[in-house]
């Protein structure tokens, strides 16, 4: 089993099981805080323990989603970012912005999880170590392909001197656009943000993929 079909397993899991039963603890706790007395210490005590209860539910899905974003097989590439970019805003101080233009509905699975894996890379550096305030992710097709950026305006670095590059997830972000036969470009200075650029030259495999499916019926 793949380290993706892994994280597949174990988000549904998740979302399916932990998750139900979650809820219907919440919805004992919000029983008994109804049955309770108005003015009762009991009732400020489960009010309380229902806001745990539901914050824990959210914590449960937004790790759920991290592992594995339903969202890529159900709906879009373009659905997930701006569910994970949601999430992200609600988490950290800092302004994202995602634009996309002309992003096909559909995009080879490989693709679309390699794209949305690198942004959620990209985000958590920003995060933990930019310092920045505001942050880009645009996304857009050409005729050469897809086009992914995601960019912020924090304490940057110089790439050159970056020994140990996987400290920033940069080697990962390689490797993965590598497996999908895109190229990374990384640009970066002290004290003038980060931005990095990914092209995956896919739109003659996604015409394919159209025709393919076009053929078989």
């Amino acid at each position: 089993m793949t380290q993706e079909e892994e994280r597949k397993r174990i988000a549904r899991e998740l979302h399916d099981d932990v998750n139900q039963k979650i809820a219907m603890l919440a919805n004992e706790v919000a029983t008994m805080e109804q049955t309770a007395g108005s003015s009762s210490p009991l009732r400020q005590q489960l009010r309380s323990l229902h806001k745990l209860v539901d914050q824990l539910s959210d914590d449960l899905r937004r790790t759920a989603h991290n592992l594995h974003p339903s969202a890529l097989e159900h709906f879009s590439l373009v659905a997930a970012l701006e569910s994970h970019c949601s999430d992200f805003s609600k988490l950290h101080p800092i302004q994202l912005k995602l634009s996309h233009s002309s992003v096909p509905e559909s995009i080879p699975s490989d693709i679309s999880l390699c794209l949305y894996r690198v942004a959620q890379e990209c985000l958590n550096n920003i995060a933990k170590h930019s310092g920045a305030r505001k942050a880009t992710v645009a996304i857009r097709r050409d005729k050469d392909g897809i086009l992914w950026s995601v960019s912020d305006n924090g304490r940057g670095f110089d790439p050159g001197l970056v020994a140990d590059q996987s400290g920033l997830g940069l080697v990962g972000i390689r490797e993965r656009a590598r497996l999908v036969d895109g190229t990374v470009s990384i640009t970066s200075q002290p004290r003038k943000g980060t931005r990095i650029d990914i092209r995956v030259p896919s739109v003659k495999r996604m015409a394919h993929e159209t025709d393919a499916r076009v053929a078989g019926g």
